[in-house]
């Protein structure tokens, strides 16, 4: 899942978080209130205003069960049933409008469009298993779905449509081997290209490989310097996020010592930003999450209930919270995190047993800083406003008289305008339509990055 905000930045130089851990809704989200029961991973994603929405997977008959949080409790935002096993489902959100991928006798998408749920084109049967497929939303809202036959395919609106076909032999006689096993194997970077992950099944003396590569419509290439890691099991792999900005951070996972490396491509290479390597952690199936451009959380896989933070390059990983299950039945994984983009709390969705069925609750944790040096940025409550935007575009969180300078840049890095301004209103009418990024300078010579959408 890869939602993207301009979150709100903490900047934390000691952190010993309060225990702060509270159900958002009651303990079970779902309850007995379903007659079906919830199995599986269970995903939350956030609308732009903050609002939680949140999907799992239901029993016999198979079923999709999606909730939106009022502020009190969680509401159906309407069940859809399908003929046969549901094997996987991946959510994510673009313009405040879920879509949910799944497979049941073929791969299907579904969009929520504010009173029911619509196909997006027809299923795509025999592309996919029933766990091992990407699903991701690209800069410009368009859908695309990996599958692990290699093969990529974008949605034009009409139909599904194939945009390339991985090859499965390398140079130097490589073959690669588990394309797209599941979610954040898929994204996009600040150019709009895919970028994805691939790993060899041949030994190389005698290291596998982890390779992180990118489409730009036209040729195919590795993204940077090779990736390599000795991942003893080599389904474990790696995963791929893209921050607020498009850019492109690396999870890999060394199976043989235990330990994780997150990297940040900076447009040449690779640079590490966490490394377990002293506290060999096993995040094999771990999750992560953006609190600003720079900074994220991650937590343990299987019952480790722990989340951690790596707030900038080379920081390392610091133990932020253990989550506070108490009280529940069984706790089986925390299966996603998210950052509300209002105000910055960190939510966890995992699988337990509060009851004699399965089900799965939220939690969120205020992030309650009892340290000290603590200091909050002025681009932690800035963004535009609307986006998409037709004519004009607003710098909300910020006054008149703090502006400065103003660039607009392409998606291919493109100065497009550049100007001294004293309003925070912007005309953006002789934009062709596409992707932008613009860039703020503020009296206090702080710069303010953020991304829009002409249309």
């Amino acid at each position: 899942m890869k939602t993207k905000f301009l979150l709100l930045n903490l900047f934390i130089t000691v952190i010993t978080f309060a225990q702060n851990w509270s159900y958002i809704g009651n303990s079970s989200v779902t309850g007995n209130t379903v007659a079906t029961q919830a199995y599986g991973s269970a995903e939350t994603v956030f609308k732009s205003d903050g609002t939680p929405i949140s999907v799992s997977l239901g029993g016999n008959p198979s079923a999709i069960l999606p909730k939106i949080y009022n502020g009190t409790s969680w509401l159906s935002l309407g069940t859809f049933t399908t003929s046969g096993y549901i094997g996987n489902f991946d959510l994510e959100i673009y313009n405040d409008e879920p879509y949910v991928a799944y497979y049941a006798s073929g791969l299907k998408v579904k969009k929520y469009n504010g009173s029911s749920w619509v196909d997006v084109g027809l299923s795509l049967p025999g592309y996919a298993s029933s766990t091992n497929y990407d699903f991701a939303i690209d800069n410009a809202g368009v859908p695309y779905v990996a599958c692990f036959d290699r093969k990529i395919f974008k949605f034009d609106g009409t139909a599904w449509i194939l945009v390339f076909t991985l090859p499965q032999t390398a140079s130097g006689g490589i073959t690669y081997s588990y394309p797209f096993t599941g979610d954040n194997t898929l994204t996009f970077n600040t150019n709009n290209d895919l970028v994805y992950n691939v790993t060899s099944n041949k030994s190389l003396s005698p290291i596998y490989k982890q390779i992180v590569k990118k489409y730009d419509g036209v040729t195919e290439s590795i993204l940077g310097d090779t990736i390599i890691y000795n991942t003893g099991f080599t389904s474990y792999g790696s995963k791929i996020y893209s921050n607020s900005l498009s850019e492109t951070f690396a999870f890999f996972h060394k199976a043989t010592t235990n330990n994780v490396v997150v990297k940040k491509y900076n447009g040449s290479n690779w640079i590490t930003f966490g490394d377990t390597t002293n506290f060999r952690k096993n995040l094999a199936q771990s999750t992560l999450a953006f609190t600003s451009p720079n900074s994220f959380i991650i937590s343990g896989s299987g019952l480790a209930r722990t989340i951690y933070s790596c707030n900038g390059q080379n920081s390392g990983f610091q133990m932020i919270d253990t989550l506070n299950v108490s009280g529940l039945m069984n706790f089986a994984q925390i299966t996603n995190l998210g950052v509300n983009p209002i105000n910055n709390d960190i939510y966890a969705t995992f699988n337990s047993f509060p009851t004699s069925i399965q089900d799965y609750s939220v939690m969120k944790h205020n992030a309650i800083v009892t340290g000290i040096n603590n200091f909050q940025s002025k681009s932690n409550a800035v963004s535009v406003f609307p986006n998409p935007a037709q004519q004009w575009i607003s710098i909300n969180g910020i006054t008149s008289n703090e502006l400065k300078e103003l660039k607009i840049t392409s998606i291919d890095g493109k100065i497009i305008h550049q100007e001294n301004i004293t309003t925070s209103s912007i005309n953006i009418s002789h934009l062709v339509s596409g992707i932008y990024f613009i860039e703020v300078k503020i009296n206090s010579n702080e710069i303010i990055r953020d991304k829009f959408i002409k249309e």
